[in-house]
């Protein structure tokens, strides 16, 4: 029956992405309505006199060109409101690698991750040897919640980027994986965060207490 077709065919298309779904889903709806704006019921629409019919259309037509247009409207002005794209890609570049190079490997480790402790110095070695020009290796600190303190060094890490850049970061990333260990049996937070502000404070110069609360949301 044509009621159960276009009851399948909404479904359908409001599966759709959004807006343009729900729009087009509305536009089913209103093709089922007279010139007088009555919504039919699901039973089949009686005879219509072809002049009635094309100004249903037209009408029809022109409220959803305006819907699409309010739609698109909407998510342009949502672009407009987002952040403004960042200078560099996110993450820690090791040793200035190049944007240009025609190797860029993104690293995903956390600090307090044994693995990504042994793959660090094979991924830097391989930087180091064929220079910044041709190989770029840019690390993201991704903190996993089954690692003791792996959020808290990770927070170092960053603090130690804010303040230095990235020489600063991975200075602090080589001396949380030589100290991975003791990190790891660490209970309170607290202690922790101590312990991480004495390693920035005696791994970068110039690095006070107060750096660690200036630099946190840097």
């Amino acid at each position: 029956p044509k009621a159960n077709e276009d009851r399948r065919v909404k479904q359908a298309i409001a599966s759709a992405s959004f807006p343009f779904g729900l729009v087009l889903t509305w536009f089913l709806t209103v093709t089922h309505c007279t010139a007088d704006g009555d919504v039919l019921s699901s039973a089949p629409p009686p005879p219509v006199h072809p002049t009635r019919l094309r100004i249903t259309m037209r009408s029809t037509s022109t409220l959803l060109l305006a819907a699409l247009a309010a739609a698109l409207t909407a998510d342009l002005s949502t672009v407009s409101a987002q952040l403004p794209i960042p200078s560099k890609p996110d993450g820690y570049t090791y040793m200035n690698g190049s944007l240009a190079a025609p190797v860029q490997i993104d690293v995903f480790e956390d600090t307090m991750c044994p693995f990504c402790k042994e793959a660090a110095p094979n991924l830097h070695s391989v930087a180091e040897k064929f220079g910044a020009d041709s190989v770029r290796v840019n690390t993201h600190i991704f903190p996993v919640p089954f690692h003791n303190m792996a959020w808290e060094c990770a927070v170092a890490v960053q603090v130690a980027y804010a303040f230095g850049g990235d020489e600063a970061a991975y200075a602090i990333v080589d001396q949380i994986f030589a100290n991975q260990s003791y990190i790891g049996t660490i209970d309170a937070t607290t202690s922790a965060v101590g312990f991480l502000q004495d390693m920035l404070g005696e791994t970068l110069a110039g690095f006070g207490a107060a750096g660690w609360g200036l630099n946190y949301d840097a």
